[in-house]
């Protein structure tokens, strides 16, 4: 019965690719409309031109867009970060999210080591992360590893907290992370070393070439590290200093690789794209501070392929339509080997393998003034847990997951300003059948049904054409991973009764785009407020035993701001900052790795030094408040303030760069939040080589 419905999920996206191909002939050409300007009169009939030889086709006015961080929807909170050449080039995406106003990265080691993000508050894995529009969260659910995705193969990412337009396919309680690939910018090539701290080594190559019909770019690099860096070992005592005792890890060697290949080409009256994404990394496990693990090693190995097809006519701003056709697979792999268990958990040697298939498809229609977006995707997710220690086979679990969505959209004015109002509803449905992964529950199947609506209002109001005022109301629901539903084969204990999490956003705010004299760039201040129910905690049972329940209930009040600004052609100024007022209702205390203030400041200076020659510095300031580690409020890490600065040196027109880069200087952030030793000072060095137009 359940491959049946696994099917069946997986099925309704060629069903909905057929009837939304219909519904494109179908479509009357709405963007051939000619909008009337101020004085009711057509862009043709403008004056001076009666005597003109006749033009064939259709002119059509077209406002301005709203002022809006992204493009996909005017009315969410959400923050677009471009990438470039940074100079960070040994940083991990989740560094680059200190930038974005309500986002917190979340850290457990150095290079290589596991890293997510909390937006507003939100627990990791209420983060929804997207590769453009495919899912990249794990087969059996959880918070997704951006140390995993390098900065080189991003184009631009874009944070979307709270609600998400339906466009995406996906809204996470706390919002959606989407990393947008690089994509070709005509022909040229370039190539990069890195030398770091700690024996940090790392190289990269790109290429790109094409025109607008047909275009190719892939990125190929490795990375390498030691990862010996000094920390303090407490031995467990946090108020007692006379044993505490400087170590250097010991199992921190990591070696990676990474590829991405992404074509694009101009037939069939839209656009095909293929892309092709592989990470794999081999290495240590660092563990905790007291008890460091020297000789457990981890494999993981994730590899996407994906197939896509859009066209699009018309301007968002006016009358169009658009349909997108996707369809993807992934595969990762997870090994782990703790022969003597060190890590905790008892003698493991584990290789852990899941497949994902996931099809997608939506078509919107707008005209003037209304428009209806609809969204259908599918997937089935396969897993496979192994251990060679294990007498006994495990089985594997399977997941389809079904989406499907409406949205309607209204635009007119109100006086002289423009408004953009926004109603989407969603239903999710999700079967699972997982095997048991305990000893004593090998061989045993149970299924799930779970059924999840969601539903979003947003709004935007702009008075003119470089502001804009928003909020929005959403709704957002996450599913029980795996571990939650049947336990880890150890100490965990599931429960297959088990509740989604559900979330209630709210915010509001405004963004200004544009220029005032010699400042230009835009800014965004919101407030926001998270509802959250049903809030999954595991509690203990007994002394080595631990059960998922339903139990808390929280909410997180807060604001946020953020600025991207120019100065002139040399000045520039990069800041967030968040204020989170949160809550556990159930104990009465703050909930546990919620800094009340956080927040990031880096001033950048570009100046021009001789012929060809542009040098660029930039210090950076981040700061944090004191929060409590565990839901007592027992353990605190205390405020934190860090410090980076870096040098860039472009020359021959462009074509070679030099990056000097130094971080935390202060040595001030030894350990991350949940008291992980983090690599503190550290320096880096690299050079970049361009042939052809440079980015």
């Amino acid at each position: 019965m359940l491959l049946v419905r696994a099917q069946f999920v997986s099925c309704a996206g060629p069903l909905w690719l057929a009837a939304l191909a219909c519904a494109w002939c179908a479509t009357p050409a709405l963007a051939q409309t000619t909008s009337p300007d101020e004085h009711g009169t057509g862009a043709a009939e403008d004056a001076g031109t009666a005597n003109a030889e006749p033009v064939f086709g259709a002119d059509a006015i077209v406002e301005p867009p709203v002022a809006a961080e992204t493009d996909e929807d005017a009315t969410a909170a959400a923050t677009s970060v471009p990438i470039d050449e940074r100079a960070e080039s040994l940083d991990d995406t989740a560094e680059l999210m200190r930038e974005v106003p309500g986002a917190s990265p979340r850290s457990f080691g150095g290079l290589g080591s596991f890293q997510a993000l909390s937006i507003r508050g939100a627990s990791l894995d209420q983060t929804e992360v997207l590769l453009g529009e495919l899912p990249l969260g794990p087969a059996g659910g959880g918070a997704f590893d951006l140390s995993t995705i390098p900065l080189s193969t991003l184009e631009r990412v874009e944070v979307y907290r709270g609600g998400a337009p339906l466009w995406l396919g996906s809204g996470g309680i706390g919002g959606v992370l989407r990393l947008i690939p690089r994509q070709s910018q005509g022909t040229s090539a370039s190539g990069r070393i890195d030398v770091g701290s700690f024996g940090s080594l790392g190289g990269r190559s790109m290429a790109s070439a094409g025109d607008r019909d047909l275009s190719v770019v892939s990125v190929a690099g490795v990375r390498h590290t030691r990862g010996d860096y000094r920390y303090l070992d407490d031995g467990g005592t946090r108020l007692d200093s006379s044993d505490d005792v400087m170590r250097r890890r010991q199992n921190g060697r990591v070696d990676e690789g990474y590829g991405i290949m992404h074509l694009r080409a101009h037939t069939l009256g839209g656009e095909v794209a293929a892309l092709v994404t592989a990470f794999g990394r081999t290495g240590g496990l660092t563990g905790s501070p007291i008890e460091e693990p020297t000789r457990t090693r981890q494999r993981r190995t994730r590899i996407l392929g994906a197939l896509s097809y859009a066209r699009e006519h018309g301007h968002d701003e006016g009358p169009g339509r658009r349909l997108a056709l996707a369809a993807s697979t992934l595969f990762s792999e997870d090994a782990f080997s703790d022969a003597l268990g060190e890590a905790g958990l008892g003698p493991r040697v584990t290789d852990d393998r899941s497949r994902r298939v996931f099809l997608r498809a939506a078509y919107e229609a707008r005209s003037e003034t209304l428009g209806v977006m609809a969204l259908a995707t599918g997937s089935f997710d396969r897993y496979a847990p192994t251990d060679r220690l294990r007498t006994q086979p495990t089985l594997a679990s399977t997941r389809a997951l079904g989406r499907a969505g409406l949205e309607g959209r209204a635009r007119g004015h109100l006086g002289r300003a423009r408004l953009d109002a926004r109603l989407q509803g969603s239903l999710q449905l999700a079967r699972s059948s997982l095997a048991g992964s305990r000893a004593d529950l090998l061989g045993q199947r149970s299924e799930s049904t779970q059924v999840v609506p969601n539903a979003r209002l947003s709004a935007v109001l702009a008075p003119t054409a470089h502001v804009a005022l928003s909020g929005s109301v959403s709704t957002a629901a996450r599913l029980p991973n795996v571990v939650e539903l049947f336990g880890d084969g150890a100490f965990l204990v599931g429960d297959t009764r088990l509740k989604p999490e559900r979330g209630l956003s709210v915010d509001v705010g405004g963004v200004w785009h544009g220029r005032w004299r010699a400042v230009s760039g835009a800014l965004e201040l919101r407030g926001f407020g998270l509802f959250s129910r049903d809030l999954i905690r595991w509690v203990r049972t007994s002394r080595f035993t631990a059960t998922a329940q339903n139990i808390d209930r929280a909410r997180v009040l807060g604001a946020e701001a953020g600025a991207r600004l120019g100065f002139g052609d040399h000045l520039g100024f990069v800041g967030a900052f968040t204020f989170m007022d949160s809550r556990d209702l159930e104990r009465q205390r703050d909930l546990p790795l919620r800094p009340r203030v956080s927040g990031h400041a880096r001033p950048e200076l570009s100046v021009e030094l001789g012929r060809g020659v542009r040098g660029t510095a930039f210090v950076d300031v981040s700061q944090q408040s004191a929060s409590s580690v565990d839901p007592a409020a027992l353990v605190l890490v205390g405020a934190r303030t860090t410090l980076g600065a870096g040098i860039s040196l472009s020359f021959a027109d462009g074509h070679a760069q030099l990056d000097l880069v130094g971080r935390d200087l202060l040595d001030a952030a030894p350990s991350d939040l949940l008291g992980f030793p983090l690599p503190g000072r550290r320096f880096s060095a690299s050079l970049t080589l361009r042939e052809g137009a440079p980015r």
